[in-house]
């Protein structure tokens, strides 16, 4: 825990008074969990041909925007409400050029991935620490727990098993069977960047799920990511490759890598994916560079 977190921590145990300790939320954050729309719940979104697993994902994201929406106006939340205020201005103009970073694959790492300050906390995690009083549990606080863990990755699609599409990532070879809710499936050969995460319940529901819109990584070879990948690898920290893979595509080389390699290397897009071209490490292959 971090000092944002512990400062969350401390705000929301402060706050708490003997005659709402049983069942509200402080102040705030209380009032944002009020105007919540009462059709966004799972079993609606199930209704609404939403993928079960898929819908408790989607509920359990938009709690956390509530969650973040409420403490970014805290004073002790300053420096990120700040940061990600010109990130938006930067990467996801409102008007003309349009911008190819789209919204799931900048609130997921505004939420997941961004530290906060000087620390290694990000919202999630003031989110997790603050669980005594947020009192989450089941299936929700595992939802939250796997996306905090969340990261994009780059993936080769080989194939599918059934309505499932099989991705196997690069570099580590880890193979996934998974949900993509924008309908894609795409061709063999492929390369993805996207955000998986994990089954809910692994003997009933053993796939993963697409958090982001997928990006489909075009006119480059999977020799070329592997070579980039393990490049840039090693200047990281972790023990294994895994662990140094993580860091790279969770946190980047630095904080705002990932975001200027899609706005350089956007191709074209469609309603169920964006295309993307060229390797972050050689400025050459990027559109927009």
């Amino acid at each position: 825990m971090g000092k944002y977190a512990k400062q969350i921590l401390e705000r929301f145990t402060r706050e708490l008074s003997a005659s709402r300790e049983s069942a509200d939320l402080p102040g705030e954050l209380q009032d944002e969990f009020d105007a919540v729309d009462p059709l966004w719940d799972v079993e609606s979104l199930v209704e609404d041909d939403y993928d079960p697993m898929h819908a408790v994902y989607a509920c359990s994201h938009n709690a956390t925007t509530l969650f973040v929406e409420a403490v970014s106006r805290f004073p002790e939340l300053a420096v990120w409400r700040e940061a990600i205020e010109a990130a938006q201005d930067e990467y996801t103009p409102e008007g003309p050029p349009i911008s190819p970073l789209t919204g799931s694959f900048f609130w997921s790492w505004a939420i997941y991935d961004f530290r906060i300050g000087r620390s290694t906390d990000t919202m999630a995690l003031c989110q997790l620490v603050a669980n005594d009083v947020i009192r989450l549990g089941g299936l929700d606080l595992n939802a939250l727990e796997n996306l905090a863990l969340s990261r994009m990755g780059i993936y080769e699609q080989i194939g599918h098993k059934g309505d499932l599409i099989r991705l196997q990532e690069l570099v580590t070879g880890a193979t996934f069977d998974c949900h993509c809710p924008t309908d894609y499936s795409g061709n063999r050969g492929e390369l993805w960047y996207v955000r998986l995460a994990d089954s809910l319940d692994p003997e009933t529901a053993p796939y993963s799920i697409m958090i982001t819109t997928p990006y489909i990584l075009v006119e480059t070879k999977k020799s070329d990511w592997v070579s980039y990948l393990q490049r840039a690898m090693p200047k990281l920290k972790g023990e294994s490759v895994a662990e140094r893979l993580y860091d790279l595509l969770k946190h980047g080389r630095d904080r705002f890598q990932w975001h200027e390699f899609v706005f350089q290397g956007y191709v074209d897009a469609t309603s169920e994916v964006v295309y993307l071209t060229g390797i972050p490490d050689r400025p050459e292959t990027l559109p927009h560079a």
